[in-house]
């Protein structure tokens, strides 16, 4: 599949899959719908600590750049990569 194809085809479906994923009351519930990022933020900012010490640990006598390409830049692409990859048959799945 020509990859260019495929994200013109993705950036037209993504309205459409996106709205099957946005929050909508079914129980009445509307305290979680105002909150749930909130608890979401919270969760992430809960980790920095660990995730700061583990990265301060294994990035001893390195240099600036190497820590930025090891801990932003290569999981960003591997994450890209990987959600691009899987979406392929998430997309024909629902096509179909």
């Amino acid at each position: 599949m020509n990859i260019l194809k495929y994200l013109g085809e993705l950036g037209i479906s993504f309205p459409k899959v996106a709205s099957k994923f946005i929050y909508k009351k079914i129980d009445g519930n509307e305290k979680w719908s105002e909150y749930w990022t909130v608890i979401y933020i919270m969760s992430w900012i809960s980790w920095i600590p660990f995730v700061s010490v583990f990265v301060a640990k294994i990035s001893v006598g390195r240099t600036y750049r190497e820590l930025l390409l090891g801990v932003i830049i290569v999981p960003s692409l591997i994450t890209i990569l990987w959600f691009v990859i899987m979406s392929i048959p998430l997309l024909n799945i629902m096509d179909s």
